[in-house]
């Protein structure tokens, strides 16, 4: 999920919470609309500036 500049992952086997894993704000991005990811290794971030 993401949200603002914001990436979070969901622990669903832990205590099904969502945790931040990264901040993107660096990169520029600050406002994650849509995410796609491939299954493998590749994500696509869509940022509405």
């Amino acid at each position: 999920m993401g949200q603002g500049s914001k990436l979070y992952r969901l622990d669903h086997l832990g205590d099904n919470q969502w945790h931040e894993i990264a901040d993107l704000e660096g990169a520029g991005i600050s406002n994650i609309k849509r995410m796609a990811f491939n299954g493998i290794n590749q994500l696509v971030i869509v940022d509405q500036k």
